[in-house]
């Protein structure tokens, strides 16, 4: 997995949630307004049926776009463990799990929903079955509100809000529909809904904004050394990840001749964005396990940084240490 820093990946897979939860949204919207006109025969209505097969072919489409994105991208590193597994990711676990589990028990639905296309098991048994859309509505908006990399932007604050709306106003109105003096249910159960999400969203799982390709940082140094030695020159390079306050990758390459070190070359790669910040090195620790150097950034101010980097003696194949930022 992690093929790639592209920022196209990063922003697919965002998109690709969100268009996920709108159409969940709006599959259940429909599917109550039109099982609610009168009573359910025998056997499903067409259009019913239509209506979540082509809507749950399109749920299922945009989900795993959702995910192959998110295992192929660096900005958030995961594993096929943590992307299939619930509970088991380290980003938050509780909020991720939830939008696995709506996943596979999505997953399941669509099983039942070929099932009883077949005849190979009872509608009874089907229409039973599928009252599990609830948890995965319920399980999908708890994702998108504890995890979701939007979630209090003010457009996908508002999206959630009107989905929320919708699915708990039309459901209300299904169960009080037969009772006039009710009416009033179904509104402030949307409302109260609504508010409960957009509070959540906009105040205890308020994400931490991580800076922008910053010009300032200190994170935790992980990579590895590869040496390349010819007749009269050898080559030495560092790559690694930068992780914590600020992502990046870390490139780092010396040509070395019996004179000393004639050339060099200094590169970071930020993320989410992708932009890279060029440059040199200018000195390496007389123990041999650090350097220091500088790096352009075209666009960015300030333009230039200094960048040091430190790493601790180990028996290890990879190396642990620290890489840092400072404006030059």
């Amino acid at each position: 997995m992690h093929l790639t820093s592209s920022p196209i990946a990063w922003y697919a897979a965002r998109g690709a949630g969100v268009a996920a939860y709108l159409l969940l949204s709006t599959v259940i919207v429909v599917g109550l307004l039109m099982a609610g006109r009168s009573s359910v025969p025998a056997q499903p209505r067409a259009s019913v049926v239509a209506v979540h097969r082509f809507g749950g072919l399109a749920i299922a489409a945009f989900i795993v776009l959702h995910v192959a994105t998110l295992g192929i991208d660096a900005w958030l590193p995961f594993s096929l463990t943590d992307l299939f597994v619930p509970f088991t990711n380290r980003v938050r676990p509780i909020w991720t799990g939830l939008g696995i589990v709506a996943a596979e028990l999505l997953l399941a639905l669509g099983i039942t929903n070929a099932l009883v296309r077949r005849r190979r098991i009872p509608y009874r048994v089907w229409r039973t079955l599928h009252y599990a859309n609830w948890a995965v509505w319920l399980s999908a908006t708890a994702h998108a509100v504890g995890v979701g990399t939007d979630r209090s932007s003010a457009w996908l604050t508002a999206l959630m809000a009107v989905c929320v709306i919708a699915v708990t106003g039309v459901a209300a109105w299904r169960v009080t529909r037969r009772r006039p003096a009710w009416r009033v249910v179904a509104p402030a159960t949307a409302v109260v809904a609504a508010a409960l999400v957009t509070g959540a969203a906009l105040g205890p799982l308020r994400p931490a904004q991580k800076p922008w390709n910053s010009a300032t940082f200190s994170d935790r140094l992980t990579g590895n050394i590869d040496r390349q030695t010819g007749a009269s020159r050898g080559l030495i390079s560092l790559h690694g990840d930068g992780t914590g306050g600020q992502r990046v990758f870390v490139r780092v390459d010396l040509l070395a001749t019996p004179d000393g070190i004639s050339n060099t070359s200094l590169q970071l790669e930020y993320l989410p964005s992708g932009d890279r910040c060029t440059g040199e090195v200018t000195g390496i620790s007389n123990d041999g396990r650090g350097f220091t150097g500088w790096c352009a950034l075209a666009g960015a101010t300030p333009a230039r940084r200094t960048i040091t980097g430190h790493w601790q003696a180990s028996d290890a194949p990879g190396l642990v240490g620290t890489i840092a930022s400072a404006p030059a």
